[in-house]
């Protein structure tokens, strides 16, 4: 039975997996056992803690005699006791040896006995070393000592120094070397000293005070030795040294404790991670051979496929490739490839004429070319005489422009002269009425010319902007009183709206004054008699100004604002109302303006309801004005 190379592939994927859930199972194990273990670790970690703390409290106690320090050793005594007994059953459970843990805790109990040892002797003896029976032994000492100063006879005094020196030194052995036999010594060197006090020193008074400081001290002193006979070992070096040899060893065996339980960690890691390399093995092994059969059943009938498939690349048709009766992957691509060799044929067939069609089309496409090439050539010689046309259409205006002013400027001369009357009257009121028509169509004639020489400046990119400081009312008075003869001929009103508080505006005064008169000029020329026109100014707090131009007139559409934009553009109102004379340059002209000073140029309208053109300057062409009080000719540019 043949198995399908997708079947062998599932087959190798679900081993695999099962080496792998095998694998993490075990490390699952692993670290579950060595979880349990670390567990017991902080245990032995929480018992050597636990012997610090008692070893503190016999610390604390000996020096401070407080009897709540009693009460702690044994309170955490118990509590370290339950550690014990339940590190016992864990270990136990895990298998491990638990003598040791035995161990600890019988010298742990060692201990309390040596520390309860310790208290009884210390109720009986005083607080410490310096009060209570020992201090008062040494007081009497002192006494002694004191009274043996009086007494004249050096040699005497000298003598019996020297006994109580060796009486002293008999009490000190006694408490290091915890031999009784000292005490006899004491009492042998102590009756030595009462001897020759007796019959050496003759000063009665003296006798007497020495041998009552020798009594005190012999009393104090049998006070303490009794006390500490009856414990069985001495105070400063017996019971104590017990104790810290004891609480060492109980530390040792704790650290020999938490060594065995390292070692059984270290073990059981060692014996999962040996198990986990042999599944790794195992599973490896089955893998590679399944991996190798299945190869070894693909690879050469693919290279048999791939053999066919370069033979028909290469054109050779008669070639043939036997499935073998196989029904798997392999098979179907074999037939497939008898497919394929069908479609090579017929591909070629078809090759031989897309490439007959691809010549055709070469050569069509190189007439084409040859075509545009000559188009081409057309275009550029026509951009040459564009080009041509536009500096020549400069060099005619900037010669026109000589040209018309010098004659019109005359005109303009002599015409305002006449009107005057500077070198006599005129004799008509005819006369007056066509010299004002000369001056005015004059004016009106050199305006023209002028805006026609700002656009082409502005096109050439040649306009210079003389910038300074301007004050914004002041620049829109003078525009209303230029504008104001034309309104009132008209019949319209114009009216101010300029708010208290108005920044300065650093552009060029002139060009900024021809853009407001182009604005008032534009609604007079479209508004209808008794119409409003309304100019405003509006400064928003920050960084910009707007200055606006409003009319009540005839108003324009979305189409007729964008022809009123284009150059030499104007706009015919139907038949009913009259046409506005003009060359179409204002709002074309206003607008490149506003532009050139980093501006915005905005017309809003409707038809039969009015215009409102605007201009807004914004950033550093808006400068704010220093209070008079706080600024000495100081400006601020927002």
């Amino acid at each position: 039975m043949r198995f399908s190379i997708e079947f062998k592939h599932y087959a190798i994927s679900a081993i695999v997996a099962l080496a792998l859930a095998t694998i993490a199972l075990l490390t699952w194990y692993r670290s579950n056992s060595i979880n349990e273990l670390d567990t017991q670790r902080e245990a032995i970690h929480s018992i050597d803690t636990y012997l610090q703390e008692l070893q503190k409290i016999h610390v604390d106690f000996v020096t401070l005699h407080d009897p709540k320090y009693l009460n702690n050793f044994r309170v955490k005594y118990e509590t370290m006791k339950s550690e014990i007994e339940q590190l016992t059953v864990n270990l136990n459970s895990l298998g491990l040896d638990i003598g040791i843990v035995s161990e600890v805790f019988g010298e742990a109990a060692k201990y309390k006995l040596q520390f309860e040892s310790i208290a009884i002797l210390q109720q009986k003896i005083g607080k410490d070393q310096t009060e209570g029976i020992r201090k008062k032994m040494r007081d009497s000492l002192y006494a002694t000592e004191a009274v043996l100063d009086r007494v004249e006879d050096e040699n005497l005094r000298l003598a019996l120094h020297r006994r109580l020196l060796m009486t002293q030194r008999t009490e000190k052995d006694l408490m290091l070397r915890r031999q009784e036999k000292y005490l006899a010594k004491f009492e042998s060197f102590y009756g030595i000293t009462i001897t020759d006090v007796e019959k050496l020193v003759d000063d009665p008074e003296l006798k007497s005070q020495l041998l009552a400081a020798l009594a005190a001290y012999k009393g104090f002193f049998k006070q303490l030795s009794e006390a500490a006979l009856e414990i069985g070992l001495t105070y400063e070096d017996g019971l104590r040294n017990e104790a810290n040899r004891t609480i060492n060893s109980a530390y040792i065996m704790v650290d020999t404790l938490s060594s065995y339980v390292n070692s059984a960690i270290a073990k059981k890691e060692t014996e999962i991670n040996n198990l986990i390399l042999i599944a790794c093995v195992v599973f490896s092994a089955i893998i590679i051979f399944l991996i190798f059969r299945l190869t070894r059943s693909i690879v050469q009938p693919l290279k048999d496929v791939t053999m066919s498939m370069t033979e028909l690349a290469g054109g050779n048709y008669s070639i043939t490739v036997s499935d073998k009766g196989r029904a798997d992957e392999i098979g179907k691509m074999i037939k497939a490839l008898k497919v394929f060799k069908i479609n090579a044929m017929e591909r070629d067939q078809a090759k031989y004429a897309l490439e007959k069609a691809r010549n055709e089309l070469e050569k069509r496409v190189e007439e084409r070319t040859r075509e545009l090439t000559a188009t081409n050539k057309d275009l550029d010689e026509s951009k040459k005489k564009a080009e041509a046309a536009s500096i020549a259409k400069g060099n005619f205006l900037a010669n026109m422009s000589h040209e018309l002013r010098t004659p019109l400027n005359a005109i303009i001369g002599f015409s305002s002269t006449l009107k005057e009357e500077i070198f006599g009257k005129l004799n008509t009121e005819k006369q007056r009425e066509y010299v004002n028509d000369i001056n005015l169509s004059g004016m009106h004639l050199l305006e023209l010319i002028n805006d026609i020489l700002d656009v082409s400046a502005i096109e050439a990119g040649k306009l210079e902007l003389n910038e300074e400081n301007v004050e914004i009312a002041e620049l829109i008075d003078g525009a209303v009183r230029l504008i104001s003869p034309h309104a009132e001929k008209g019949g319209v009103e114009i009216s101010v709206s300029l708010p208290n508080a108005l920044p300065n505006l650093y552009v060029d005064a002139r060009r900024l004054q021809q853009i407001l008169l182009n604005m008032l000029s534009n609604a007079v020329k479209f508004s209808n008699k008794g119409d409003t026109i309304t100019i405003e100014a509006e400064f928003d707090g920050g960084s910009s100004v707007t200055l606006s131009v409003s009319d009540t007139g005839v108003g324009m559409n979305e189409k007729e604002i964008a022809t009123a934009m284009e150059p030499f553009g104007q706009v015919q109102e139907s038949s009913d109302t009259r046409n506005h004379e003009g060359t179409g340059l204002g709002l074309p002209l206003t607008r490149s303006l506003v532009e050139m000073h980093g501006g915005t140029f905005e017309i809003k309208s409707k038809k039969h309801s009015g215009t409102k053109v605007s201009a807004t300057f914004g950033g550093e062409r808006v400068v704010l004005q220093v209070p008079a009080t706080n600024r000495e000719n100081t400006t601020e540019t927002a």
